[in-house]
C-alpha cells in the first residue's frame, strides 16, 4: 500500500503521519544489510515519534513533544510508532 494513497493521510495530517511513519518503521525492519564481503550483516530497526504542530506554538514545544514521543517507542521495546496522543501523562 502507498502511503500517499491513504485517505487519512490526506484529510488528517496527524493521523498521516503516523500511518507514513508506521509503514517506514516496516520497511527498514523487513529490509535486511548486507556487505558484499560478509553477505548478511542483521537487520535494522526504527523507533519514531511523531508529534502535531500546533500554529502559533513555540517550535520547542512541538520538538518536546516528537522527541518525548521519541523516546517512549524507544523505552516500549523499540522498533515503534509512537504518536503524541499515546505519550503517557506524567503528573
Amino acid at each position: 500500500m502507498a502511503v500517499r494513497n491513504s485517505p487519512s493521510c490526506c484529510q488528517y495530517p496527524y493521523d498521516g503521519a503516523k500511518t507514513a511513519a508506521e509503514h517506514i518503521r516496516a520497511t527498514v525492519e523487513s529490509s535486511v544489510c548486507a556487505r558484499r564481503e560478509q553477505g548478511v550483516v542483521g537487520n535494522v530497526t526504527l523507533s519514531v515519534g511523531v508529534a502535531l504542530y500546533i500554529p502559533g506554538e513555540p517550535l520547542e514545544a512541538f520538538v518536546q513533544r516528537a522527541d518525548a514521543a521519541l523516546y517512549q517507542a524507544q523505552a516500549s521495546g523499540r522498533n515503534r510508532v509512537v504518536g503524541q496522543d499515546m505519550l503517557r501523562q506524567v503528573l
